[in-house]
């Protein structure tokens, strides 16, 4: 290693803790903008290293492609901070953990959960003794497998400065440390989706590629149907897009350069597996001796309906750059279509991977513009859609500039600056920087204060429910409760939390007090059978 790469890979790994330190809140916190633009670094390092240095070591490679997506991962779900991060574990997951654990399979199954990725919750649980709050809070770190995973997959598909920069584009994609960070059952999933892909590339014994690839079928089937969808079309459009643009009517320039036929036998089998899982499990008449043979085979005891919250509002800079995302990915789709049209011929993959590319993205474009057209909300499908769009189009500008070596380097750079920029900035600031002290409505952390609330709330609301503007809290310890909107005839208690932004209720009893939140008697005229906490 030169003098040159220890000083990039010095500045690396100086990034890499300086924006731990200050997320963590073990340095002063610098501006705001500050610390997004370090953690940007995390990512831009090692791209505009494997562009602009002679060679980068594989295992540097390596050790960036896990380190980078790790480091935002850890800022999100944050050690500093207690309980988990968002929403959707207490709303949906711990509650579908509980039910397993229990040996209620059934009612999980009910409720549109799958018991993959709380199976595996409960073998770490068991086998390293863990606090089961503690393994739903780290079990998502795998997450930042993902785009080594991807990378492994890919460097045989294309030139390796592409195939690494693809890799650490993907890495820095918003739904990796946003949402995959949170103990939900799609997390496993895309480890799933991404491996069986790798798989199909890198495994050249047909016997451990078959075992291996029935397996991880298997278990992406029982985890979560959603991804499941997403893997099954773009593999029907693999094998189909190549063969259809093959016929003789189709223009030259249309048709694929090579049909690479030595994947296709494993491409069919999981087309095969997949459809016929799905059809069973979406068939009632089936679904229902489905769910009996699961719960007989699991000892130790949602997908759609899961979706990201909404978050505090962050500064206008911030959330601009952050919105700014539609522009390098339009870019990315403009690549796409510019080489599928023009006179390069690409390989049967390539094209498949652009027809998926392009479905999902008027899918996702749509969804963006009027709405959900699908049981899913539009920013998680990025994760299946980026695996093929950007693979597919960064290519695109070596062939946009073929004989400019140093312009191809640079805009390369200034697309991939781009679109990190905009992945980042996503991350809202009460997520980004640990503090115990506050939290924001609907994403984030609980505070001390609040859990003791809802511990409190458990124990002594237990004859109707209370009304409040944030579910999870409530439901992870079990009490009923419902929203203000639904006018309830019945409840105990009102809750106040400082975040909210309303004004504190007048002439209503305070029954528990405690920091960032109070919890009232609901109506003025209701004389309160609590004693006040504070």
């Amino acid at each position: 290693m030169d003098v040159k790469q220890k000083t990039v890979w010095t500045g690396y790994f100086l990034s890499w803790a300086v924006t731990a330190a200050v997320g963590f809140g073990i340095v002063s916190q610098p501006s705001l903008l500050t610390g997004y633009g370090l953690l940007m670094m995390v990512f831009l390092i090692p791209i505009i290293a494997i562009l602009f240095l002679p060679s980068v070591s594989l295992q540097m490679r390596f050790i960036t492609l896990f380190c980078s997506p790790l480091l935002a991962i850890l800022l999100v779900l944050d050690p500093v901070e207690i309980g988990l991060y968002g929403h959707d574990p207490y709303m949906f997951s711990m509650v579908d953990l509980n039910e397993l654990q229990s040996g209620n399979l059934g009612n999980m199954l009910e409720s549109l959960a799958w018991p993959g990725m709380y199976s595996l919750a409960l073998v770490v649980d068991h086998t390293t003794a863990a606090k089961t709050l503690t393994v739903a809070k780290y079990l998502p770190l795998l997450s930042s497998t993902i785009p080594l995973i991807y990378y492994i997959g890919i460097r045989r598909l294309t030139d390796e400065p592409i195939a690494f920069v693809s890799a650490m584009a993907f890495a820095s994609l918003r739904s990796i440390y946003i949402f995959e960070s949170k103990f939900v059952d799609e997390f496993l999933a895309i480890i799933l989706f991404i491996s069986i892909l790798t798989v199909i590339f890198t495994i050249q014994n047909a016997k451990r590629k078959g075992v291996l690839l029935v397996l991880m079928i298997l278990t992406i089937s029982i985890t979560h149907h959603a991804t499941a969808i997403f893997l099954l079309l773009l593999l029907i459009l693999w094998i189909l897009t190549p063969h259809l643009l093959s016929r003789s009517f189709v223009p030259e320039r249309f048709q694929p350069c090579k049909i690479n036929s030595r994947h296709q036998t494993g491409i069919y089998a999981i087309i095969g597996i997949l459809t016929v899982w799905l059809l069973l499990t979406g068939n009632p008449e089936y679904s229902g001796y489905l769910i009996s043979l699961v719960q007989e085979a699991v000892t130790t005891g949602e997908t759609a309906r899961q979706s990201g919250g909404f978050a505090a509002p962050t500064p206008n800079i911030v959330a601009l750059i952050a919105r700014g995302a539609v522009i390098p990915i339009g870019i990315f789709c403009f690549l796409v279509a510019y080489r599928v049209i023009s006179a390069e011929r690409l390989s049967g993959r390539e094209l498949g991977w652009s027809i998926f590319a392009g479905v999902v993205g008027i899918i996702y474009g749509i969804s963006l513009v009027g709405g959900d057209i699908i049981p899913l909300y539009s920013g998680r499908m990025l994760i299946y859609w980026a695996p093929a769009l950007i693979i597919v189009a960064l290519p695109g500008v070596k062939y946009l500039f073929p004989q400019r070596e140093t312009l191809k380097k640079v805009l390369l750079l200034c697309l991939l600056f781009s679109f990190v920029a905009t992945q980042v900035t996503a991350i809202r600031p009460h997520a980004m920087y640990s503090d115990k002290s506050t939290t924001s409505m609907y994403e984030g952390h609980y505070t001390p204060a609040q859990f003791e609330a809802s511990d409190w709330t458990s124990e002594y609301v237990t004859d109707n429910f209370i009304i409040g503007e944030e579910r999870g809290l409530w439901n992870q310890s079990g009490t009923p409760f419902k929203y203000p909107y639904w006018s309830p005839d019945k409840c105990d208690v009102y809750v106040w939390r400082i975040e909210s932004g309303e004004s504190l209720p007048r002439n209503r009893s305070i029954v528990y007090s405690a920091g960032d939140i109070q919890l009232h008697t609901c109506t003025p005229s209701r004389s309160s059978s609590f004693n006040e906490t504070s």
